[in-house]
């Protein structure tokens, strides 16, 4: 009796795994070629930003706890094949966010609020106890040849409201501003550098003083060697470019608003762009170092497209194509 009661016991929890297994794969939105790299139960409630250091590894930065105005940071390193997590930068009260790979894929830049100053740090990813300060403000990204920083620098005291991106020469510590953001275009962030270091990609928000916290943002190109200001969208929240490796396409997420986006991939003039997925509520973007995938976050996840699987193997070579 007590052994056909452990055979009923069995059976019933083995149907209930099958169950959740196959409602778990029926609640993916995604087509084939978008997988998650790591489960909602690994991370923290707050996902802040995400690069590719190589083309098996994404830094992380996110927070959880301690209210609205005293989170608990940290900085993550993601083994993309396997899901594991490594901590860089250990957590600590305060913001630890916006993480950047440098182009040796052997360090990350990254804003803090929790370390010893505000602003920009640099942590080797050998020695994770190696910590370098560099400078005041956010939103750091390395160019291409690894000598230069460009970040944005924050001017926000009462009644003045004045965002900065600047340019850091990280061998002479030489710091230029190259476009400012005033009252007339708020909080400018995500900034991407170009492949040829020619160019970087941001979203402005558009609004005045008294309305911190706009959701109507759009993506500008600026190639600052020639002074020229490029719009590339329109309307709605466009937010956290990312080049691809070619420099031909630029992958952002757009929307009607904060929290309901989608992935879009554009031509980097602005001629063209597609959305490759039909899921909205995604958020942050960063296009792997062989051009090959683009990672995104979605509730709370990090996932990966191969973008040929989803969108053919023409499209590396052609890349979107619109009437």
């Amino acid at each position: 009796m007590c052994r056909r009661k452990h055979t009923l016991v069995l059976s019933v929890c083995l149907l209930f795994v099958m169950l959740i297994s196959l409602g778990a794969c029926s609640h993916s939105p995604f087509p084939a070629g978008v997988s998650r790299v790591i489960s909602s139960v690994s991370i923290p409630h707050q996902l802040r930003g995400i690069s590719w250091c190589s083309d098996g590894y994404i830094a992380v930065g996110g927070h959880e706890g301690g209210g609205e105005y005293a989170p608990y940071g940290e900085i993550y390193l993601l083994d993309v094949a396997s899901g594991d997590l490594v901590t860089l930068v250990e957590r600590a009260r305060g913001l630890q966010l916006h993480p950047s790979c440098s182009p040796t894929g052997q360090q990350v830049a990254f804003h803090s609020t929790a370390l010893r100053q505000r602003g920009i740090w640099i942590v080797d990813i050998g020695d994770s106890s190696i910590l370098q300060y560099v400078t005041e403000g956010d939103y750091p990204v390395w160019s291409s040849e690894g000598k230069r920083m460009a970040f944005v620098r924050y001017d926000r005291e009462y009644g003045n409201w004045t965002d900065t991106v600047c340019i850091l020469d990280l061998e002479t510590d030489d710091v230029i501003e190259v476009f400012t953001v005033n009252a007339e275009m708020v909080d400018s962030n995500g900034l991407a550098w170009s492949p040829d270091a020619q160019n970087l990609a941001f979203s402005v928000g558009k609004g005045t003083l008294a309305q911190h916290g706009v959701n109507e943002t759009d993506i500008y190109v600026l190639n600052f060697e020639e002074n020229e200001l490029l719009q590339l969208t329109s309307g709605g929240r466009n937010d956290h470019p990312a080049w691809s490796p070619d420099g031909r396409l630029i992958a952002y997420m757009s929307g009607p608003t904060y929290g309901v986006q989608t992935l879009v991939i554009a031509r980097s003039d602005g001629t063209c762009s597609i959305k490759p997925l039909e899921v909205y509520g995604l958020s942050w973007t960063a296009w792997s170092p062989d051009g090959t995938r683009i990672a995104f976050t979605w509730e709370r996840g990090i996932y990966v497209m191969d973008v040929a699987t989803v969108l053919g193997a023409d499209f590396l070579v052609t890349g979107p194509t619109c009437p």
